[in-house]
């Protein structure tokens, strides 16, 4: 797994991303993201380790994992369901 996390590294500084390679090793090495994170590291420091956390999708990917969630759909249904409540809100 360390090596594969290596080649996320590696993978972060090519020019062009392939969003489902990363994503695979991403879920790939997903228990040793955690294990960092509940160890307690800053986020400078995650990201310096995970590059792809300090990114949108590679965020929204961790967070699906981890609550099972896909945060974008949520978030949208949630305006879609409750916008323009908000903006009456907003508006009063």
């Amino acid at each position: 797994m360390k090596q594969v996390k290596s080649q996320l590294k590696d993978l972060y500084f090519e020019r062009e991303w392939n969003k489902e390679e990363i994503t695979e090793k991403m879920t790939e090495t997903y228990c040793l993201q955690r294990e960092q994170i509940n160890d307690g590291c800053t986020v400078d420091e995650c990201v310096k380790e995970w590059p792809f956390l300090g990114e949108s999708f590679g965020l929204l990917q961790h967070f699906e994992q981890l609550v099972g969630i896909k945060l974008e759909i949520a978030i949208r249904q949630g305006f879609e369901s409750k916008g323009l409540r908000l903006q009456r809100y907003f508006k009063s």
